[in-house]
């Protein structure tokens, strides 16, 4: 994650769903980099590293929706 940026990091569980072999192409929307996590995230590493480690199954985007409605993001701006 740190110290390989441009390599996939994460796939959420479901990204699999319609691949065969439950295979998914590192080119695919499902697979998630440490810098398309980083863009995610606004540029912002902070936010980018709780995510990584917060991440269990879920899309990212779910979990920073989930952590905006929470107010999470209050506390950073």
């Amino acid at each position: 994650f740190l110290n390989r940026p441009d390599e996939v990091c994460y796939v959420p569980e479901y990204a699999a769903e319609d691949h065969e072999g439950w295979r998914v192409p590192a080119s695919s929307d499902g697979c998630f980099t440490h810098n398309s996590l980083l863009a995610l995230c606004k540029g912002n590493e902070e936010v980018c590293q709780d995510l990584f480690y917060s991440l269990e199954w879920t899309y990212p985007t779910t979990l920073l929706e989930e952590w905006d409605s929470n107010g999470y993001f209050d506390e950073i701006e």
